[in-house]
């Protein structure tokens, strides 16, 4: 867990379900409002904002960080192609999107420039995924992508309920959100494909067989 926040009160959250649709529309509309949300999803606990500068500042102080960019969510493969440089892309690539997502595998790929010149993004990457949770899909349809970082002060280990939120989290988001099971203890599987070959950032909840059956040789560890 991470530092406690002795000075400020506790507060209790509003704990919101994936099942219902009113609940959902709640969850967007805080959302658009600039407010941060938490809440369980096909990897880890996380938290969720908008793609703004509003949103990362936001995480940035929620998480205490400031210097790593923000993995998005977005709804579908096609919605992908909206943020990235499509042409650099290799078939190998194109069809481990196909097969892949949704599902717990992100991607680091190169950014479309026309995202970065306005401000959306700010570095020449981005990690991005589609996930294969119900909810998420549908309250993704309100949006055109999220901000998604594990639900944890940066440094400090990942809460698996919201009983185990350090406070300092708890006291930044405005609702909860939750399945009636528990989430996985897993991250998601990270593949950086903006350099060739690509590698492997980190082994998550996607299983290496399958992509390593799509992309062959063109992959490499960084361990």
């Amino acid at each position: 867990m991470g530092p406690k926040d002795s000075n400020r009160k506790m507060k209790k959250l509003l704990a919101l379900s994936w099942d219902s649709l009113q609940d959902r529309k709640l969850l967007s509309q805080s959302l658009k409002n600039g407010d941060i949300v938490v809440g369980t999803s096909d990897t880890v606990f996380g938290l969720l904002a908008t793609c703004s500068l509003q949103g990362k500042m936001a995480l940035d102080s929620t998480k205490k960080r400031s210097s790593k960019p923000y993995l998005m969510l977005v709804g579908g493969v096609k919605k992908v192609f909206n943020f990235i440089d499509t042409p650099v892309l290799r078939p190998e690539l194109l069809e481990l999107m196909e097969q892949c997502w949704p599902g717990p595998l992100t991607l680091i790929l190169p950014v479309n420039p026309e995202i970065v010149l306005k401000g959306f993004l700010y570095t020449d990457t981005v990690a991005i995924r589609v996930p294969s949770h119900e909810g998420l899909q549908a309250l993704l349809e309100e949006h055109e992508a999220l901000f998604s970082t594990s639900a944890n002060i940066s440094g400090f280990s990942v809460p698996d309920s919201l009983n185990e939120l350090d406070p300092h989290i708890l006291n930044s988001v405005s609702l909860s959100v939750v399945d009636s099971k528990p989430p996985t203890k897993l991250s998601s599987t990270i593949i950086n494909c903006s350099v060739y070959p690509y590698r492997l950032v980190r082994v998550g909840a996607y299983p290496l067989t399958k992509i390593q059956a799509i992309l062959n040789n063109h992959l490499v560890s960084d361990s």
